[in-house]
């Protein structure tokens, strides 16, 4: 049932790790009532796709000592695993120098804990959950495709990445039961037969999740990994890292120039050079400042040219994942190929994939007995692919930001539009991407959760102090900000 606490509604659309972050920082920032609904068809809040489901080998690609939902408990979730007994019970996620790589499912446990025990924290806040998908916004009201109309007073979007869609080269595909669209579907490998050979179209992180899985289930078969560049993700390195550069104090404003800084950076240690990780720690803590002072061309050039480049070395992956890609490589059941896919068809005796690989004119035609679709997040069906953004856009209350990585937003986490909506509007996590450049770990998904919330309570309270459990956070690119003193560390 949506909340009756008696003072303002927050509606917040999707219930995954933003919207539970958003409903924590607002229980610890409201003093007078608030009442909190999120409407989420999952029935586990905090979860999202990240960290749903309950395959062992989808593990999280940060070590659990350094990862918590809040800063003024580091360890937390650390501690979480241990007294769970998850890290005796789980050889295959710890490591020789003591780094615990947790599965994915574990860490929703601990954040629907921390929702549990939140609702006792803070009387004054509740927080409810509505089953059901928001389908309208209708005169300050959500609509659910259940038939309820929950009035709010903010409303916060937080629908996470929209779900893969095919490859246009795949759509003669559509329908066939040898193609899997969407491999974070529960069970959506489980029909890859034993000895088929697989094409996973993709070579980023949910490939090599894909490959781990299909090693934990006795797959025999070759596996052809492909992608337009063939890059590979990086393995965790242990840290700690210690960031080296200020790319935010560029000589210009130029992808170009940034990359030129990068590059000079990790030459700038003699013949040893300066470790990569500690360059790409310093891009990230400087992401949003990098990105503000981009003109629009320049960001596209990043987006186009050096995007794939930085995500293989950004978004690492777990060792424990890594190992099963690495075995599957050694014993020569996977490769990984660089190449683009002309057509696909459909046949009796299996799926026939005309490649053409880089740096070449020629085309190969090969037959597979499955394929995965590994693309990633459909950015570009984000607002048409969800009834409830393609109303709030008919209605020009949101539109997709000008480079197609989520929603138009401003400085101020609200769309570009939306000032004339019945109700104050935001938007939480890669949605807001295409504002703040560097929005993907759990660090600073959770930083911009606690500026909206912080924004929803000034709002609502305007003389009300700020908690004593309050303190000033600096974020990168941003001023200071004053926030909860938990934020996380991040996850990627």
């Amino acid at each position: 049932m949506p909340s009756d606490s008696g003072g303002p509604q927050v509606v917040i659309v999707g219930g995954g790790f933003c919207g539970a972050a958003l409903a924590l920082h607002l229980t610890r920032l409201a003093a007078r009532p608030l009442g909190v609904t999120l409407i989420e068809p999952a029935a586990d809040l905090g979860r999202g796709i990240a960290y749903a489901g309950d395959e062992p080998v989808h593990r999280i690609n940060i070590p659990a000592a350094r990862m918590a939902v809040f800063q003024d408990e580091p360890g937390d979730f650390d501690r979480y695993a241990h007294a769970q007994g998850a890290v005796a019970a789980d050889a295959a996620g710890l490591q020789p120098n003591g780094d615990f790589y947790a599965r994915r499912t574990l860490f929703g446990d601990y954040v629907g804990g921390l929702l549990t025990a939140a609702r006792a924290v803070n009387p004054a806040v509740s927080i409810d959950h509505v089953r059901a998908n928001a389908v309208a916004l209708r005169q300050g009201s959500v609509v659910t495709d259940q038939g309820a109309s929950i009035p709010a007073d903010a409303l916060v979007i937080a629908t996470g990445n929209p779900r893969p869609t095919l490859p246009g080269p795949l759509a003669p595909l559509a329908g066939d039961s040898r193609l899997i669209v969407d491999p974070w579907q529960p069970g959506a490998l489980s029909g890859i037969v034993e000895d088929a050979g697989v094409l996973i179209v993709g070579t980023g992180l949910t490939t090599a999740d894909v490959v781990a899985v299909l090693g934990r289930r006795g797959h025999r078969g070759a596996i052809v990994a492909l992608s337009r560049h063939g890059l590979t993700q990086r393995r965790k390195q242990p840290g700690p890292y210690q960031p080296q550069g200020n790319f935010a104090a560029l000589p210009g404003d130029t992808a170009l120039e940034l990359l030129q800084s990068v590059r000079a950076v990790l030459g700038a240690g003699g013949p040893a050079g300066v470790r990569w990780e500690d360059v790409i720690e310093a891009v990230r803590l400087q992401g949003r400042a990098i990105w503000r002072r981009l003109p629009e061309d320049e960001r596209r050039r990043v987006v186009r040219h050096l995007r794939a480049f930085w995500d293989v070395h950004r978004y690492q992956v777990a060792p424990p994942v890594d190992d099963a890609v690495r075995a599957a490589r050694a014993e020569g059941r996977l490769s990984i190929e660089a190449g683009t896919i002309q057509v696909a068809s459909a046949a009796a005796d299996g799926i026939g994939v005309a490649i053409r690989p880089r740096g070449r004119t020629g085309v190969e035609t090969r037959r597979f007995g499955h394929v995965v679709n590994a693309t990633g997040p459909s950015m570009h069906a984000l607002i048409d692919g969800n009834p409830f953004l393609a109303d709030l856009a008919a209605q020009g209350q949101i539109a997709a930001d000008p480079l197609q990585l989520g929603l138009h937003v401003g400085p101020d986490s609200r769309p570009i539009g939306s000032a004339s909506a019945p109700l104050p509007i935001f938007a939480l996590g890669l949605l807001a991407r295409g504002q703040f450049g560097e929005l993907a770990g759990i660090r600073e998904l959770s930083a911009q959760a606690a500026e909206v919330a912080l924004a929803l309570v000034r709002a609502f309270e305007p003389d009300a102090p700020l908690p004593a459990r309050g303190d000033l956070l600096v974020i990168p690119g941003r001023h200071a900000t004053a926030v909860p003193s938990r934020i996380a560390e991040p996850t990627c």
